[in-house]
């Protein structure tokens, strides 16, 4: 307002300009985090100042700047105000800064399924995993470091380990799960036992018999257990030993002896049995003379007559003898005469007497 010439007064309306004020983009950071503003600008301006209008209380470098920097002290949605001032007043804009707290808090990790898992050699082990969980990050089960070195082939126990970090590089505990591969277990085969084959032998000869032809696949033979099954009495060397031996009998007539073998293999378990046969010649039972023997008959004319004396089938005395007035006198030596005779024929062929054809004499000892 004036006073022009004429004392009257003169008014006007001078036009007003505000400062043109832009705060530049939105922020993102994290507790102790310092960030440049970027983007801000301002026109039409005397003066520029930065605060914050959401309770917090960052620190700017210089606050009088269009892009200062700005350290957060604290998590939250951060509000701040450029407001930019000249003669006329002022103007503001605003932009928004996310803040987070400082992630220190570790993952966790979950197994799946058992933390002990046993299997046989051989088996095919297909591990069950593990889950992560951040308090920040949320599921980073696919972030999970597996170090899985079962081999099935080789029994032993392996250890399979877990781990895992968080953006903010938090490592969770590792967790680990133990798999025991275990050597197959085949059951035990008895032992074979094996005897012999059968034998042919004479009467009164030593008998040797062995079992060292007795096997165990999957061990070694530790016992034998011999007997007789025929009633022969015949007496064992051993029932235990692996090689025994037995004195064949002694009979007129032919008969079998059979033995039972089992063996026993270093886990206890006993073989089935087999038997094997040992088949004894008859012993004809002759008597041998310790003193002369004498042949007394009648009817035989003196001179030379050819004489067997014939004992169970078997000669012991064939020649010619003399006779005189119906006596012989017959010389063989190592006669037991607590023996008895059984079946003793004493024959005479007579030449030119086929009358008499065989004769049968008394015997005089």
């Amino acid at each position: 307002m004036s006073v022009n010439q004429w004392g009257t007064v003169n008014q006007w309306s001078a036009s007003i300009v505000l400062p043109i004020v832009d705060a530049g983009v939105n922020l993102t950071g994290t507790i102790g985090d310092t960030v440049t503003i970027s983007g801000a600008t301002a026109s039409d301006y005397d003066s520029l100042l930065w605060t914050c209008e959401s309770g917090q209380s960052p620190t700017f470098s210089d606050a009088t700047v269009l892009n200062p920097d700005v350290t957060f002290n604290e998590s939250g949605l951060h509000v701040l105000r450029l407001t930019a001032t000249n003669a006329d007043g002022s103007a503001f804009d605003e932009l928004s800064a996310t803040v987070q707290a400082v992630d220190t808090t570790k993952p966790v990790i979950t197994l799946l399924g058992s933390a002990s898992v046993t299997i046989t050699e051989g088996d095919t082990y297909t591990d069950a995993g593990a889950t992560a969980l951040d308090d920040t990050d949320g599921d980073i089960t696919a972030n999970i470091v597996t170090v899985n070195p079962v081999d099935v082939n080789t029994p032993a126990t392996y250890i399979v380990t877990y781990n895992v970090s968080d953006a903010a590089g938090n490592a969770a505990d590792e967790v680990a799960r133990t798999v025991v591969v275990e050597a197959e277990v085949i059951p035990n085969q008895p032992p074979t036992a094996n005897a012999g084959p059968d034998q042919s032998v004479a009467a009164g000869v030593l008998v040797q018999v062995s079992a060292s032809g007795s096997s165990d696949g999957d061990g070694t033979i530790v016992g034998y257990k011999w007997r007789e099954t025929t009633n022969s009495g015949i007496t064992l060397s051993s029932t235990t030993a692996e090689n025994i031996s037995f004195t064949s009998p002694v009979s007129d007539t032919a008969q079998t002896v059979t033995l039972e073998l089992i063996v026993t293999d270093d886990d206890g378990v006993d073989s089935a049995p087999v038997y094997v046969d040992f088949n004894i010649a008859a012993e004809v039972v002759i008597p041998t003379f310790s003193s002369n023997v004498i042949i007394n008959n009648r009817y035989v004319p003196d001179g030379d007559h050819y004489v067997s004396i014939i004992i169970e089938g078997k000669c012991i005395y064939d020649n010619t003898v003399n006779f005189n007035k119906g006596i012989a006198l017959i010389e063989v030596v190592d006669y037991d005469k607590n023996t008895p005779w059984k079946g003793l024929v004493i024959s005479d062929q007579v030449p030119n007497s086929d009358s008499l054809g065989d004769w049968i004499f008394g015997v005089t000892i």
